[in-house]
């Protein structure tokens, strides 16, 4: 049909279609009356666009369906190109809103994916007027079965989340469509010559990238031994390789500052460096992510006693639980609290090292800070 109506426009009036601009329109889902200004209404379905040719000027769409309010879009037609409009009905009734998904729980029991992306990219998006997860390209898994408004680089759409069904929304340069996972695609046929306006988007992978991780944040840390515990700032920092969605290895580094009365200086700087794993619980479309942390590593006790410097080394096995808060692809901030166990068997004062030492140190370092993926 799309190609006799076209073919239509180019040979049997051809005088005509040489200042002719072309109009596809497209909808979501079937049962939507299209009127476009100075023709008349059309019923509409997903298996094509409607195909319109026209003079080139401002016209005025309307998509009308039962139950629902009118939406009214503008469409600027130009000579010899093609404009598309996206019709994603409509203010939904009232009885199917649903509020926002919880990033705190699981998949509920009818629930459905959201995918967003736009043209440019990189554009904020909002879910019921709520700013959510990460700019585009993005996704949200888990939302309850419903309508929500998703707003996102100059549109405004109504997006129908259904079960077990993934929900694209896609907004090209002000022009918004609404697409689900197990429709065939829809080829684009225009005629030869016709420029079209529609802008590529970049592919949705819906997972975080693999890759290098860069992590540094504030510290307290405590010390506890013989019967005693002292609390200091410090400092906390990884630099780890991503191998999956949800595992990551890679070195990590704690250094404190722990006031000491029984020493010269009146503090102790403590430190570990090691290796580290950690794993995640939830799936990386999640904003906020628990984390599960082990390592390993090397533990240094440096003071200043009787006026000598007094250095002790030794191993410590970490373990930490966190939480990621993702604000982009790239970007994320993340708070953690680790439990080192020090076991310091060589000691080294004024230069002269001894193996004798039992010196045992627990740490609890609290740490939050940035988190950078490249």
């Amino acid at each position: 049909m799309r190609y006799l109506l076209i073919t239509f426009l180019f040979l049997v009036t051809p005088s005509a279609s040489a200042q002719n601009g072309f109009l596809q329109i497209f909808v979501f889902e079937g049962g939507i009356e299209v009127t476009v200004e100075g023709r008349s209404p059309e019923m509409a379905n997903m298996e094509g666009p409607l195909e319109f040719g026209l003079e080139p000027g401002s016209y005025r769409i309307t998509a009308r369906k039962s139950g629902y309010e009118d939406l009214i879009r503008i469409a600027e037609i130009e000579r010899d190109k093609l404009t598309q409009v996206h019709v994603n009905l409509l203010s939904p009734r009232p009885q199917e809103r649903q509020l926002p998904y919880d990033q705190f729980g699981g998949l509920m029991a009818k629930s459905g994916i959201l995918r967003v992306r736009s043209a440019p990219t990189d554009a904020p998006v909002y879910v019921d007027g709520a700013l959510k997860l990460f700019r585009t390209p993005m996704e949200v898994a888990g939302l309850a079965v419903g309508y929500y408004i998703v707003q996102v680089g100059g549109c405004e759409v109504s997006a129908p989340i259904r079960e077990d069904v993934v929900t694209y929304v896609e907004c090209q340069n002000g022009t918004n469509r609404v697409t689900f996972s197990g429709e065939p695609s829809q080829p684009l046929h225009i005629p030869d010559g016709a420029e079209v306006m529609y802008s590529p988007v970049e592919e949705l992978s819906g997972k975080r990238r693999k890759g290098i991780e860069l992590g540094m944040g504030l510290a307290s840390v405590s010390a506890s031994g013989e019967g005693e515990t002292h609390t200091g700032p410090g400092m906390h920092a990884t630099l780890g390789y991503g191998l999956s969605e949800r595992y990551t290895v890679g070195l990590s580094a704690m250094a404190g500052r722990i006031p000491n009365s029984g020493t010269e200086d009146g503090y102790s700087t403590n430190s570990v460096i090691g290796l580290f794993g950690r794993m995640y619980f939830l799936r990386p479309q999640r904003t906020m992510r628990p984390f599960l942390t082990l390592g390993a590593g090397q533990s240094r006790y440096s003071t200043t006693l009787l006026g000598a410097d007094f250095d002790a080394t030794g191993l410590a096995g970490m373990l930490g639980l966190g939480l990621d808060w993702a604000t982009s692809r790239s970007l994320g901030y993340y708070i953690e609290a680790d439990f080192h166990r020090a076991n310091f068997d060589t000691v080294e004062v004024a230069g002269i090292q001894a193996s004798n030492l039992d010196l045992k140190l627990t740490y609890i370092v609290v740490a939050a800070g940035l988190r950078l993926r490249f």
